[in-house]
């Protein structure tokens, strides 16, 4: 997701070039609507919540080789993700 499509291009090809598969989309996922009135997670969205905290955490991985600084991406998104709720 980017606010310009020539940023959206630019790293796309950027990452392409580390053969880093990036998927481009018009609008993010609204993660609000797994609860059940607040009082507890749906284990059919908790399920859902692993898997992509699986793939979060490989992409990290595979970012990491070509800069360390992407470390910073488990502690702000992976690991927020996981423990949310």
């Amino acid at each position: 997701m980017a606010t310009d499509e020539s940023i959206k291009v630019s790293v796309g090809g950027y990452l392409r070039g580390h053969s880093i598969v990036v998927t481009p989309v018009k609008s993010a996922t609204y993660l609000g609507i797994g609860t059940a009135t607040g009082v507890r997670r749906i284990n059919q969205f908790i399920k859902h919540r692993l898997m992509t905290i699986r793939g979060r955490v490989m992409r990290i991985r595979l970012l990491n080789k070509v800069s360390k600084k992407t470390s910073r991406l488990f502690n702000t998104g992976a690991y927020p993700q996981a423990t949310y709720g």
